[in-house]
């Protein structure tokens, strides 16, 4: 073909490290396309920074979250994980936490992950992430006048 397109996306956890990484995906489609005698143009669709969650808020968010007591739900205060959100956006300007309400099924129901258009997703967790939300809303209210 006259024309190849390849898409991808690109997730970390610095931005440092994330400008670092466009800089050697052009360089190696550069080296390559010349190598060949072609041309090669990279585009950024998007530049979502990486989302980083205040740890502090992060931890006071996960303890409320614990005196909810609700069985299976475990709150991991130092995970990290290459979310690609929007709300990296805010939370650049707002001390944030990010909360994962897991909403799979643990048989064949929940064979497809989420970005597959077959996946199915257990609305019936749907309460417990509002009643989460709603929870850590008023205790932190109370606790920050």
């Amino acid at each position: 073909p006259d024309t190849a397109v390849l898409e991808g996306t690109l997730r970390t956890n610095d931005k440092h490290e994330r400008e670092l990484l466009v800089g050697k995906i052009r360089e190696v489609a550069n080296g390559i396309s010349k190598i060949n005698g072609a041309k090669a143009e990279v585009t950024a669709l998007s530049e979502v920074p990486p989302l980083i969650c205040d740890s502090k808020f992060t931890e006071q968010i996960a303890g409320f979250m614990q005196e909810m007591n609700i069985p299976e739900m475990t709150p991991y205060p130092n995970m990290q994980a290459n979310a690609s959100e929007d709300f990296a956006v805010i939370a650049e300007k707002i001390p944030s936490a990010f909360i994962y309400l897991s909403a799979g099924f643990p048989d064949e129901r929940g064979a497809y992950s989420a970005h597959n258009p077959k996946v199915r997703f257990n609305e019936e967790v749907c309460p417990i992430g509002a009643s989460a939300l709603a929870h850590c809303a008023v205790r932190w209210l109370e606790e920050n006048d």
